[in-house]
């Protein structure tokens, strides 16, 4: 036995022994792999197009985001000139309220200086029927169209509204004209 094939042919059957006491791959258990293979690549194909889908939803969260913001974007541009404007038009109706308070301001000076005469004339000095007849005329002719409202039975605001004038400065022309009136009756008695 000092043969170095006897070795190796014994090696070679001790491993054909071993071999066949070995258990054998069987085909449930190569079925098996294959199964958690295929089960494997679906979740994969599954993840894939969940994924897909996924970026497709933020792409388009994206893009209507986008789309708002540009639409709020021009909403607040509009509002800025519609601010603008506003303003414009608030200055504007304070140089009116302006230059009507000093029309107002100019009426009443010209009711304490139609007081003063009126005044006077009840007095005892008389002016001249024809000054106080064109004082009368002066005043109803200078606003004919208010007087032919007045005249018509329609209210101050209505006259104020149609004239566009304030409803103060309406009152007070009427008063003025029906305080010439009164001096100009008092002076024929």
């Amino acid at each position: 036995m000092n043969d170095p094939w006897v070795y190796i042919v014994l090696a070679g059957a001790v491993i054909i022994v071993i071999a066949r006491l070995l258990p054998k791959p069987s085909g449930p258990s190569s079925e098996i792999v294959k199964e958690m293979e295929g089960a494997i690549e679906q979740f994969a194909a599954d993840l894939e197009q969940d994924n897909e889908k996924l970026l497709q939803t933020i792409s388009r969260m994206k893009d209507e985001h986008n789309g708002q913001v540009e639409q709020l974007s021009r909403r607040m541009a509009e509002l800025e000139k519609q601010n603008e404007i506003l303003g414009r038009q608030m200055e504007r109706l304070k140089q009116e309220a302006v230059s009507s308070q000093s029309v107002t301001a100019g009426l009443q000076s010209t009711v304490e200086a139609r007081a003063s005469e009126t005044l006077e004339a009840a007095s005892g000095v008389k002016e001249a029927p024809a000054a106080e007849d064109s004082g009368i005329m002066n005043i109803k002719a200078r606003y004919a169209e208010l007087f032919s409202l007045y005249e018509q039975g329609k209210s101050i605001e209505a006259i104020a509204r149609k004239l566009g004038m304030n409803k103060g400065e309406v009152n007070l022309i009427v008063q003025l004209g029906k305080q010439e009136e009164n001096s100009h009756e008092r002076v024929r008695a």
